[in-house]
């Protein structure tokens, strides 16, 4: 049996910090397909591009979690309590989504069938796509174990930057065929290297950065990196879809392949948080409460963005300034009560919340 593992604080706040940040990006991206070059359009931007650590952080803190020495998971338990947990997690919030489409009019037929057809397809509620993610990382715990258990410092430094390299970075290049870096990396594939994919390298990165110490200076360069990084987000991001008047989501993907400039901006703020909250603070209780709730404010907040939309309230009603923070307390409110009323059913709670 499995030991009740102790809290570790930093990665409560983490936690907290990234399921808030989902809220404010999806408010920031259900209508950013708006006017280019607009007042809510260029708030929009920037809100987005600096809440896109967010995923990238999750994918980290799970590595940091169960990639630990000291935490033992056979096989079994691997599929029969944590992706147990994420199906029935997938399947009750599919049904959720399937049902508001079918009240709002937008889809027609059996709730649960539909619900079970589009998890096979992949094609549930779009937010969802993280919990796939999740669970194919689950399934390579056992064998990534293997690896980090044995591994030292070096050797685990360079399985993360090879993998980055080769699945983000290489590929990125490669795309710039006339430039002296796309010819150099053109024919990389030829190596037969394809990476282990960005949430497996996140996965491995999240472990590092828990169990080694980062130094003082090695943190101050991490962070104007990660503020260089945000920065290229943001105005990378503005000027492509201002130049050519048209959407360009390149530099706002943390998708693989990923980019350079999501990679720092998300290492940054976890690192930030590993060594400023290493002792509670005032609002410890809350961000533990917010903490132990995150799964299911990630999956309802959804819900409640939809639902305020068709009462007339969105982040287009009044000045972006206004409707986002406004909007954001809302959600986060009704999102946060609600997965915490979810969370006191006996038996289900656990599993959706």
């Amino acid at each position: 049996m499995e030991k009740k593992e102790k809290k570790i604080y930093y990665l409560d706040v983490l936690r907290a910090a990234a399921a808030l940040a989902v809220v404010m990006l999806h408010l920031a991206s259900v209508n950013w397909f708006g006017y280019i070059g607009s007042f809510n359009w260029v708030v929009f931007t920037v809100v987005g591009g600096f809440m896109r650590f967010s995923v990238p952080v999750f994918f980290m803190m799970s590595g940091a979690l169960f990639l630990r020495r000291e935490k033992e998971v056979s096989i079994r338990r691997i599929y029969t309590v944590y992706i147990f947990r994420l199906v029935v997690f997938l399947v009750f919030w599919a049904m959720v989504y399937q049902m508001y489409h079918l009240l709002a009019g937008q889809t027609e037929g059996n709730i649960f069938l539909a619900a079970v057809k589009n998890i096979v397809k992949g094609d549930t509620q779009v937010h969802l796509w993280f919990v796939y993610a999740i669970i194919g990382l689950y399934l390579l715990v056992p064998v990534l174990k293997v690896f980090t258990d044995h591994a030292d410092k070096k050797q685990l430094l360079y399985a993360i930057l090879l993998g980055f390299l080769t699945t983000d970075i290489f590929p990125l290049l490669s795309r710039s065929s006339g430039t002296a870096a796309g010819i150099l990396v053109s024919n990389y594939s030829r190596l037969c290297i394809y990476g282990m994919g960005s949430y497996v390298c996140f996965f491995l990165l999240g472990h590092y950065l828990h169990t080694y110490e980062i130094s003082k200076r090695s943190r101050l360069l991490l962070y104007a990196s990660g503020i260089l990084g945000v920065g290229v987000i943001i105005l990378k991001t503005l000027y492509l879809c201002i130049r050519d008047n048209t959407f360009h989501e390149t530099y706002f993907s943390f998708v693989m392949p990923m980019m350079p400039s999501v990679i720092l901006w998300s290492t940054a703020v976890f690192v930030y948080c590993k060594y400023t909250f290493v002792k509670e603070g005032r609002l410890a209780g809350l961000t533990k409460w917010l903490s132990g709730i995150s799964l299911g404010i990630y999956g309802i907040h959804m819900l409640v963005i939809f639902v305020l939309q068709q009462l007339g309230l969105s982040t287009l009603s009044f000045n972006a300034l206004l409707s986002l923070p406004v909007l954001f307390i809302a959600v986060t409110v009704i999102s946060a009560g609600a997965a915490g009323l979810l969370k006191r059913i006996p038996a289900l709670g656990k599993y959706v919340c």
